[in-house]
């Protein structure tokens, strides 16, 4: 009986929490795009340079290996495959990363819901649910940053550092930033659902 309450008042708080991140992730991924429209304006032209420099140092790199240009047109070809399907794996990982993040978010606003509703003493498992959404947002956004910046390593040595660099970098960011959101909200809730804990 108590598990069907916890889950009809996490169905009733998706809408609400869903509304808190995906508006806070919006409004961070515009202020990334505002930014990358303005340092792309300003730095295409050593975005340039990089490639062209990148293009010609693994053009060495294969001619020293003595590849003939069949197998350097299918090395690059290889090694273009390998960083895209890299980005996609990292890609996965962080919006995985976010969806906890919210999953945490919504079973505090769920718990926040059974104490404010209710008006009687919770499980003391539930006070065990609500610090674990408290804690698992930041913890969730330093490891976003960690995997960002392991697959900005891994790819580093296929395209330019500086220009792999911004997608990677918004990814740490935003995972840590939206794990610390995560965590204050949890936090006031909490101040709610605490006194209503069975000790």
């Amino acid at each position: 009986m108590k598990a069907i309450a916890f889950w009809k008042n996490f169905v009733k708080a998706i809408p609400l929490s869903a509304l808190l991140f995906v508006g806070a992730l919006a409004y961070f991924i515009s202020l990334n795009e505002r930014a990358v429209e303005t340092v792309q304006g300003s730095t295409s032209t050593e975005e340039d340079m990089t490639k062209f420099i990148d293009k010609e140092t693994a053009f060495f790199q294969c001619l020293r290996r003595n590849l003939t240009l069949d197998r350097l047109e299918s090395h690059c070809a290889q090694t273009d495959q390998t960083t895209q399907k890299s980005g996609n794996r990292g890609q996965a990982i962080i919006y995985g990363i976010y969806f906890v993040q919210w999953a945490c978010l919504n079973v505090q606003i769920a718990l926040f819901f059974m104490a404010h509703r209710k008006r009687r003493e919770l499980d003391e498992a539930y006070g065990y649910l609500s610090d674990w959404a408290i804690n698992a947002g930041p913890m969730l956004g330093v490891i976003g940053t960690i995997v960002s910046f392991a697959f900005l390593l891994a790819d580093a040595g296929a395209d330019g550092l500086a220009s792999l660099f911004n997608g990677y970098f918004f990814n740490a960011a935003i995972t840590t930033i939206m794990g610390g959101i995560v965590y204050v909200v949890c936090l006031l809730l909490s101040v709610k659902i605490s006194p209503a804990i069975k000790q």
